[in-house]
C-alpha cells in the first residue's frame, strides 16, 4: 500500500484517498506513520480567490478541537505558511468578533489565544473574529486595537464542520481555487485526496 511504501522508503511521496472516505485513508495511515516531534496533526486548506490566498485549518482531522489544539494548530500552520513565503497572520475565527457575543465557544477560543500569547510565538494572532472581520480593511477603524483585523491570511477554525461548510460554499459560489486539505504534522509526505478529487487537484496535492 502507498503509505507503506512511503515509510519503508520505497517511495518518496504518495497522494491516495481518491476512492476512499477520508477518515478511512487517515486511520490506515497512521498506522504506517507517526506524527512529526512535537507537531500536531490536522488538515490545512489553501484557498487562492481574486489574488489574494488565505489558508484554513483545522478542515479535516479535529472535529472539535480544544484550546490548546487550536493554539497548536497555529503554531504549524504559521510554520507551513512561512514555507509558501507568506508571512503568517493567524486570526482565530467565530460567530463573534472580541467576547461579542460571549459563548462557551467564545471563550474557548479566547483561551486558544491567551495560550499563544504565553508561548511568546514569532508570529501576529488575534480573536475571536467574525471571518469579515478578519479578511476585510473596512473593519480596522471598528478594531484599532488588532493588528489582525481585515490582514489575517490564516483562518483557525472552531471546528471541523465550520471549515468543511466554509471551503464548500467559497469554492461553488466564490469561484475560490481550493488546493487541500493538506495534511500537516505527518512525519512522511502523504497526502490524502478527497473523494472525486480532478486530475488537477490531484496534482496540486502532489505538488
Amino acid at each position: 500500500w502507498a503509505a507503506s511504501m512511503v515509510a519503508c522508503g520505497d517511495a518518496d511521496g504518495a497522494v491516495t484517498g481518491n476512492t476512499r472516505r477520508f477518515g478511512s485513508s487517515l486511520e490506515k495511515i497512521k498506522q504506517v506513520v507517526d506524527v512529526r516531534d512535537g507537531e500536531i496533526m490536522f488538515g490545512l486548506n489553501m484557498v487562492v480567490h481574486k489574488g489574494k490566498t488565505i489558508f484554513v485549518g483545522d478542515t479535516s482531522v479535529h472535529e472539535y478541537p480544544t484550546s490548546e489544539q487550536m493554539a497548536e494548530i497555529a503554531i504549524s500552520a504559521a510554520r507551513v505558511v512561512k514555507l509558501f513565503g507568506f508571512d503568517p497572520k493567524v486570526a482565530f475565527v467565530s460567530h463573534s468578533t472580541f467576547g461579542q457575543p460571549i459563548t462557551s465557544r467564545t471563550k474557548h477560543i479566547r483561551k486558544a489565544v491567551e495560550i499563544l500569547k504565553e508561548k511568546k510565538v514569532n508570529f501576529e494572532f488575534d480573536g475571536d473574529m467574525q471571518p469579515d472581520v478578519a479578511l476585510s480593511e473596512e473593519y480596522k477603524d471598528l478594531y484599532p486595537f488588532s493588528e489582525i483585523v481585515g490582514k489575517a491570511n490564516v483562518l483557525i477554525m472552531p471546528g471541523q464542520h465550520s471549515a468543511a461548510i466554509s471551503q464548500k460554499i467559497m469554492k461553488t459560489l466564490g469561484g475560490a481555487k481550493i488546493i487541500g486539505p493538506l495534511l500537516i504534522g505527518l512525519g512522511q509526505a502523504i497526502e490524502i485526496a478527497p473523494l472525486r478529487s480532478s486530475t488537477s487537484e490531484i496534482l496540486d496535492l502532489a505538488s
